[in-house]
C-alpha cells in the first residue's frame, strides 16, 4: 500500500470597468500551482505470499516497484494574464481587442515530459448584435 498526496492552489482575480457608454475594459489574472506525488510502494515479500497461499508461481514474478513513486510526481505553475477592451461603434456594432499572456513552468515532466513554455496572443474583432 502507499499514499498519494495532491496539493492544488488557485488564485483568481478579474475586473470589468465601463469607462463611458461606448468604452469598456476587462481583465483577469489567474495563478494555478499544483503538486502531487505517490509515496514509495511497499509490496509484500513474494516468498511470504507463496508460502501462505501455496502458489509457487507468485514467487517467480518480479515485483520491482522502486521507481513507481517518481512516475507520479507532478509539479507545475500556470500564470495567466488577460486584458481586453470593447468600443461600441454603433448601437449594433462593437469593436473588441484583447491580449493574453500565459506562462507554464513544469518542474517535473509528468506524462508527456517537460511542458514548460509561454505564449502571447492578441485578438481583435467585431461583435454584431441583432
Amino acid at each position: 500500500m502507499t499514499d498519494y498526496e495532491s496539493k492544488v492552489h488557485n488564485l483568481y482575480a478579474s475586473f470589468d470597468y465601463k469607462a463611458n457608454e461606448k468604452l469598456m475594459f476587462n481583465g483577469m489574472v489567474t495563478l494555478n500551482k499544483a503538486e502531487s506525488s505517490l509515496d514509495e510502494v511497499q509490496m509484500p515479500d513474494s516468498a511470504y505470499i507463496a508460502d501462505r497461499t501455496g502458489d509457487d508461481l507468485i514467487d517467480n514474478q518480479d515485483y520491482d516497484f522502486t521507481k513507481l513513486g517518481s512516475y507520479s510526481d507532478m509539479s507545475y505553475q500556470l500564470l495567466d494574464f488577460k486584458l481586453g477592451m470593447a468600443y461600441k461603434l454603433t448601437p449594433t456594432i462593437t469593436f473588441t481587442a484583447d491580449g493574453e499572456y500565459a506562462d507554464l513552468t513544469d518542474d517535473k515532466g509528468y506524462i508527456f515530459g517537460n511542458e514548460s513554455g509561454s505564449f502571447f496572443m492578441i485578438r481583435t474583432g467585431f461583435k454584431l448584435d441583432f
